[in-house]
């Protein structure tokens, strides 16, 4: 029910911009929702007085006629598809025990929070473990983890602002925090991927998420959930002109919202909230009131306690030369025993640059082998990628942004999340910064032979 016209706006760009600039004293493009509300309620007045006849009225009566007729027929479509995707749902059971299964799903953190499961695992290739922990921790424990000395690989941890509902200012902030780990799961993983579809039905666009449950390489459920944008049930246009690229653009449509069907069963959503996996894997949504007297899951609990006892107890010894624990995932492979040096782990910013950084810098002029992962730190962009080249984590100490640019003789290669190959590199140069008189510096890797596979 939306569109989009040429008209005398776009024509006479007078005209549009006396629209854009009064529309916008008026509460922007919105205010010409109203209009023909006012229009039509003019013309009542008009007729009443005998000033029109009531033939002027057939127009407005068509016009709210057909948007309502629309409004009925989408109301019928989604409840229909609302109907079809909780039936599919209730059919779904799993078996699925935090205690025995480890869950990997995208947007893990939300889940945490409003439902009771002690963590969620979300995939991430940028660091070594291959993932991250979700993990909704107590007061008291929040405040035991900022009391720790913060390494670049060691967490992060967020305030939690949790919704009562879907109200804009229904919502509270809580004294409890959500802790975000680079940790590798240790139990039977249970793994959830979501694949989002645009369909029509009779005229009707939705948008309809599946999301597939796998355990042991096996799919062993599937759940749905689905979006439209709906219209009011008060009618609204929403007009607006404005410049795009050399000319002048205006629309006008009927104002819609997101609307989140109704998937789950009324019993299920009282229990579990509206999200289906929640309800498929039985994960009960917490209460306003659990937040009063929360205490840490007993697993987080021993987690959160073994992580902070190894923080206290560290000492210089534990470390390298570049303040990584001599123990850590980001530690490095290298080796240049032979005839052609060679880099594998991960590529991380740190005091000094870094490994990678020193390992370029000592074989400029040289081929050599790089099989890595851009990990914490690392900028990329396109076909280049760059690290702190003095340092990172001092205040006072300068810094300097030192680039590499991949190529393929003269074609760039792109970059994403791994690089492998043989390279030759080139000696550094420095490239101006705007932001920093000294300028930055780089080295061009040459392929000589193998392949960069993107990741």
């Amino acid at each position: 029910m939306g569109w989009r016209f040429s008209t005398g706006w776009q024509v006479i760009p007078i005209v549009g911009l006396f629209i854009i600039f009064f529309g916008m004293a008026l509460a922007g493009p919105y205010v010409w929702g109203f209009l023909p509300h006012l229009i039509t309620i003019g013309l009542i007045c008009d007729v009443s007085r005998k000033r029109f006849s009531r033939n002027v009225l057939i127009v407005p009566i068509l016009a709210y006629s057909a948007y309502y007729a629309f409004f009925a027929h989408e109301f019928a479509v989604i409840h229909s598809v609302e109907n079809r995707l909780t039936a599919e749902n209730s059919a779904q059971v799993i078996d699925f025990d935090p205690s025995r299964h480890a869950l990997v799903a995208k947007g893990g953190e939300g889940l945490v929070i409003y439902n009771k499961i002690p963590v969620v695992y979300e995939e991430n290739g940028n660091f070594p473990e291959g993932y991250f922990s979700h993990r909704l921790v107590s007061a008291q424990r929040c405040k035991e983890i900022n009391g720790v000395k913060r390494e670049t690989f060691d967490f992060d941890n967020f305030g939690v602002h949790w919704s009562r509902g879907k109200e804009l200012f229904n919502s509270k902030f809580l004294e409890q925090c959500q802790l975000r780990t680079h940790e590798r799961p240790a139990k039977d993983i249970v793994r959830i991927s979501a694949q989002e579809n645009k369909i029509s039905i009779n005229g009707v666009e939705l948008f309809e998420t599946s999301h597939t449950v796998i355990a042991q390489n096996k799919t062993i459920a599937v759940v749905k959930d689905a979006t439209a944008m709906r219209l009011p049930v008060f009618p609204f246009i929403i007009a607006m002109c404005g410049p795009v690229s050399s000319s002048w653009k205006c629309e006008v449509g009927f104002y819609r919202s997101n609307y989140l069907l109704k998937t789950n069963p009324h019993d299920a959503v009282e229990k579990y909230g509206a999200n289906p996996i929640a309800d498929l894997l039985k994960l009960e949504k917490y209460k306003e009131s659990d937040f009063s007297d929360f205490r840490d899951y007993p697993e987080n609990a021993a987690f959160i306690e073994s992580w902070l006892s190894a923080k206290r107890n560290e000492t210089a010894d534990d470390f390298n030369e570049w303040g990584v624990r001599k123990d850590s995932l980001y530690i490095p492979r290298i080796d240049s025993s032979g005839e052609i040096p060679s880099y594998r782990g991960v590529i991380y910013t740190r005091k000094q640059g870094g490994p990678f950084y020193d390992f370029i810098r000592r074989n400029e002029g040289k081929t050599v082998y790089i099989d890595a992962t851009l990990g914490p730190g690392v900028n990329r962009s396109q076909n280049l990628f760059g690290i702190y080249a003095v340092c990172k984590e001092e205040r006072t100490c300068g810094r300097i942004d030192h680039w590499y640019e991949l190529v393929n003789g003269d074609i760039p290669v792109p970059i994403s999340g791994k690089i492998t190959g043989h390279w030759k590199v080139s000696a550094a140069e420095v490239r101006p910064d705007a932001e920093d008189p000294r300028g930055d510096t780089m080295n061009i890797l040459t392929l000589v032979e193998g392949e960069s596979q993107r990741l």
